[in-house]
């Protein structure tokens, strides 16, 4: 079976990992309807076939040090990943954020290809889409990226999407992502279109400043990190633990924020001279 060898950032992302500090993304969407999960199913089934890595695991492979590479699934199932449960009684916002925080606490299978979704009923009038995924697939944005090709723009979209163009001919392992946003359909390159910039690194952005980690197997970034001093005290933040707390807070709007940080601190200067 064909092995791709894991980037070098990837590969540290995918080291660091560990049961009390769990490498993964994690985002939810509120919806003012409910899901139907059957629908759900389909559309990530149609929508992520341009995209490898969701259907490839990690396994370790080489000598004298095995190094983590992509391999095919086996019989690869996407009913795996995808799972529907209903919001606990009697419901609300404390019930989802415990719900919420029980998913968040659960490493991920590393048998099976690192990523899942959950499709919670009973939320409100509608669903929370829960989808968890390793960082070495990709941070943050990448899967920002990744949601313009999934969702569409308008209300019943076809679930196979715009029809992408062909893909480039050079696709490189570690612009896979990049490469398949180039596929992304009419709907999905118009929001594109405003963050470009961040799209074109989305998978790798800290290769932009630490190109010598690629040269090292992805060493370097993981001595950065591991040479970095410990982060201050902040009441936002506790001892690492096996169980993760999930929260959130009213809306804030923007103008409110850029209110607060228009008024200097006492005794900062009001102008730098």
């Amino acid at each position: 079976m064909a092995l791709h060898k894991m980037a070098p950032m990837d590969a540290a992302w995918f080291h660091m990992d560990g049961r009390a500090n769990l490498a993964m993304v994690t985002s939810v969407a509120l919806t003012g309807k409910p899901l139907d999960f059957d629908k759900v199913k389909a559309l990530y089934a149609a929508r992520l076939a341009d995209f490898p890595r969701f259907r490839q695991r990690v396994v370790e492979r080489g000598l004298p040090i095995p190094l983590p590479h992509w391999e095919d699934m086996p019989n690869f199932d996407i009913g795996q990943h995808l799972h529907h449960v209903a919001l606990p009684a009697p419901g609300g916002e404390r019930a989802l954020q415990q719900l919420l925080s029980d998913i968040a606490s659960a490493p991920l299978d590393r048998l099976q290809p690192l990523w899942q979704v959950h499709v919670i009923d009973g939320v409100g009038s509608g669903s929370a889409l829960v989808t968890r995924f390793h960082h070495c697939i990709g941070d943050g944005t990448s899967m920002t990226a990744l949601s313009m090709r999934l969702y569409e723009t308008t209300p019943d979209g076809p679930v196979e999407g715009a029809a992408p163009p062909a893909p480039h001919a050079d696709v490189s392992d570690e612009g896979w992502l990049g490469s398949a946003l180039g596929t992304l359909g009419a709907s999905a390159r118009a929001v594109a279109s405003t963050a470009n910039t961040a799209i074109d690194t989305a998978l790798h952005p800290q290769a932009l400043v630490e190109k010598a980690a690629l040269v090292v197997g992805g060493a370097g970034m993981l001595m950065t990190e591991l040479l970095k001093p410990d982060d201050p005290q902040s009441p936002f933040k506790g001892e690492f633990s096996l169980a993760k707390r999930v929260a959130w807070s009213a809306p804030v709007s923007i103008s409110e924020v850029e209110r607060l940080f228009s008024v200097p601190a006492p005794g900062w200067p009001r102008a730098l001279g």
